[in-house]
């Protein structure tokens, strides 16, 4: 092997090329390597959400908008505050953080926020899984279009006004049916797990390990997350 390249002792030819991950070619090297991840981005996003509080790289946009000194009536006009601040980061994924802070009327809404972002995480896998399978090379969902359908699922539609939507009809029919085609695969494969499952107990008697499999459309534990107001 020599320069990245798997070469024939015999005829010295190269016949495949290997490619590194940097960070790991060098002893010297820290092991840590920083890789873009879906799942973080995602869980980070709807923490925003769940968690609306203020971070350092909150606080350009929230100078200027405490500079405006509005109590701004909408979630609409405030975005449009947002928008038209001059930053480059606009930081449309803090708008609950903000509306806590300059939007009239603002009320806080309990839920379970832990419990969310943990399931969150395990449907986030399995969409992932078989959004690999089904449309590889595609582009992946939208993060705000993916919170909102979440949401909804847990039945905390009171927090979807804080997430930015699409406002393109083509780009959301497109994510429906990707996200519905991904949920048929996941339930086929439930079906499939249960049916093994009951071949199993057949075969093998009582100590056979059963399949544990949940899905995004049939799990009770998602949709009893319920949210309720106060002043």
């Amino acid at each position: 092997m020599d320069l990245g390249a798997l070469t024939c002792t015999n005829c010295g030819f190269a016949f495949k090329e290997l490619h590194f991950v940097p960070g790991f070619d060098c002893a010297r090297d820290p092991l840590c390597v920083a890789v873009y991840e879906r799942r973080k981005r995602f869980l980070d996003i709807l923490g925003k959400v769940l968690l609306p509080t203020i971070d350092n790289k909150d606080l350009p946009m929230d100078k200027h908008l405490e500079g405006e000194k509005v109590q701004y009536g909408s979630v609409g006009t405030l975005l449009a505050a947002m928008k038209g601040s001059g930053l480059v980061d606009k930081r449309y994924v803090s708008l609950r953080a903000f509306a806590r802070f300059f939007l009239k009327g603002y009320t806080h809404v309990n839920i379970d926020s832990t419990k969310i972002l943990e399931v969150s995480g395990r449907y986030f896998n399995m969409l992932e899984g078989v959004y690999g399978r089904l449309y590889q090379g595609d582009p992946f969902f939208n993060y705000n279009w993916l919170i909102r359908k979440f949401l909804v699922k847990y039945e905390c539609e009171s927090l979807c006004r804080f997430v930015k939507p699409i406002k393109c009809p083509k780009r959301n029919r497109h994510y429906e049916q990707m996200f519905s085609a991904c949920c048929t695969s996941l339930l086929a494969q439930d079906d499939e797990k249960k049916n093994l499952q009951t071949t199993d107990e057949v075969l093998d008697g009582p100590e056979t390990i059963l399949f544990q499999s949940i899905t995004f459309l049939h799990v009770p534990e998602a949709h009893s997350l319920g949210t309720s107001e106060n002043g």
